[in-house]
């Protein structure tokens, strides 16, 4: 499911969520976008420590190929810095641009949405927490090595499903602000049906992994 698709429902505390979600966002770039410029003028400084040295033990006579060498490295370093700002900068776009699709939606649509697209609605805000989640737990299974953080890994997708199923099931209720109710719970159900397989898929997996890895504790 495209990312533009997750909307929240239409009450004036979810408008309020948007607008700290969208600051949050731009908070969040703004940080990365800090860190790698530290970054880069940091690893520049360290090349030209190491030429300084170099020049202060062996003369600047016979630093030329050093300083072409630091020269190289340090466009090397721009170039990715350049490289790294840019992906940030059309990942943080695509975000904006999503959430700024649904405050446009917000505003044009009010309780006129149809039973399907409120489905989605409610479907993609599950899978945007489900994601978010999802990040955070792989950063918790970090601390294990190898098998065990893939049994770590397996373990938390499956819970944030079990979470995901709960998201839906607690705002189910949206559907009543759609125009056809009864249509927007019954695309819900078949979602709700696959993704409870997803879960038992995932269970069983788990389990015949632990055995073949012989993995009992961890």
């Amino acid at each position: 499911m495209e990312l533009y698709l997750y909307l929240e429902q239409l009450t004036k505390q979810d408008k309020d969520e948007l607008d700290e979600r969208i600051y949050q966002i731009k908070l969040r770039y703004r940080k990365k976008r800090d860190n790698l410029k530290t970054d880069k003028e940091s690893m520049i400084d360290r090349l030209k420590e190491k030429l300084d040295d170099f020049i202060k033990y062996h003369g600047r006579d016979i630093a030329d190929e050093l300083q072409n060498e630091v020269s190289e490295k340090a466009k090397i370093v721009q170039l990715r810095y350049y490289k790294k700002i840019s992906e940030l900068i059309a990942n943080e776009k695509k975000e904006l641009d999503a959430l700024r699709k649904v405050q446009k939606i917000i505003k044009s649509t009010k309780h006129s949405i149809a039973g399907v697209t409120m489905a989605a609605i409610i479907i993609a805000t599950s899978y945007q927490t489900y994601k978010y989640l999802n990040n955070e737990a792989k950063k918790k299974c970090l601390k294990y090595e190898g098998k065990k953080r893939l049994a770590c890994i397996k373990i938390k997708r499956i819970e944030l499903m079990k979470k995901r199923l709960n998201i839906i099931n607690q705002k189910t209720i949206n559907c009543d602000k759609s125009k056809d109710p009864d249509r927007c719970r019954g695309e819900i159900d078949k979602f709700v049906l696959k993704l409870r397989d997803n879960i038992n898929d995932g269970l069983n997996d788990y389990i015949e992994k632990l055995g073949k890895w012989n993995i009992y504790r961890w």
